[in-house]
């Protein structure tokens, strides 16, 4: 059985141009932001964290690939705010990240990121404002029991 012509078409168009002169895409699904998490303290990984990508009205969870690193915005461009928080330390929040696209792929915007301990006792407290499920803006206060 033949390939059909508009499907064979299709396949040539889509693998001719990679962006960076190679000649050909890759068939790699690429993650627009890469994010490796430390302990500001002891530069180990932070395993657990919930890390949120948010552009406009798209919201997702990042996936931790491998301890400490986290993957998202797959194959997505836009302008992504990130916020990370993890059970023992400071909320982190990163704006305004840019991922583009290359012709092929997005390229990956990698963050390194080293969170602080919550202060012996401490308590932190996450206000979020949103508007039907979007959040709009947050903020954190870190009250010491002291």
């Amino acid at each position: 059985m033949r390939p059909a012509p508009a499907l064979l078409f299709l396949t040539l168009v889509a693998c001719s141009s990679s962006g960076d002169g190679s000649g050909s895409c890759t068939t790699v699904f690429k993650s627009g932001v890469r994010a490796t998490l430390t302990d500001a303290a002891t530069g180990r990984p932070i395993q657990g964290a919930v890390a949120m990508l948010e552009d406009g009205l798209f919201l997702e969870m990042m996936i931790e690939v491998t301890p400490g690193v986290y993957h998202g915005a797959y194959e997505r461009e836009g302008t992504y705010d990130l916020t990370i928080t993890v059970i023992g330390y400071l909320p982190h929040a990163t704006n305004g990240i840019q991922v583009t696209h290359d012709g092929c792929h997005v390229r990956t915007q990698e963050l390194s990121i080293a969170l602080a301990v919550v202060p012996a006792g401490s308590r932190v407290f996450v206000l979020r404002l949103g508007d039907g499920g979007h959040t709009i803006d947050e903020a954190y206060l870190v009250h010491s029991d002291r």
